[in-house]
């Protein structure tokens, strides 16, 4: 009986309220921020693929070229002879440097999205070649580790 008349009281508020009151659109509601790691940020609407992303680095940063250069030399070679441990220690070699290059870029011309997708890219390419190498499953399970724990988890 009480619930009852306690909310008549309630409806009965709303009816002494103001009309201009009750039009008025409701506030919006603050959302909380989703976690994002300081490094990485979110992707924005169109999500891009880890391979878009190693295409774009050498263009929007020209210093990055000749790794990107050396690294694909490398892995076309190493395609032609698989069996050439050389060739799989150039994919590798090549790889590293420009993974770390990527991963640890100081630089400002390569936006963050673009940065830590192209290394993933890379460490995952070296990994396809030889996967026992300790830096490239090292810095690549650190990638994707951070992107865990973003909207749209790891990219592609």
């Amino acid at each position: 009986m009480k619930a009852t008349l306690q909310a008549g009281l309630a409806i009965t508020g709303l009816l002494m309220l103001p009309a201009a009151l009750l039009a008025q659109p409701p506030v919006p509601v603050q959302r909380p921020q989703v976690h994002t790691h300081p490094m990485i940020k979110a992707p924005s609407s169109g999500t891009m693929t880890t391979t878009q992303a190693l295409q774009k680095a050498p263009k929007m940063d020209p210093s990055l070229a000749p790794l990107d250069r050396a690294f694909t030399v490398s892995l076309a070679d190493f395609r032609k002879h698989p069996k050439d441990a050389r060739a799989k220690k150039a994919v590798v070699d090549s790889g590293d440097r420009y993974g770390d290059a990527l991963m640890f870029y100081k630089g400002t011309k390569l936006t963050r999205p673009v940065q830590y997708r192209a290394a993933l890219a890379v460490y995952r390419k070296i990994l396809a070649v030889d996967p026992h190498d300790q830096d490239s499953l090292t810095n690549k399970n650190t990638i994707e580790s951070i992107y865990k724990t973003m909207p749209g988890g790891i990219p592609k």
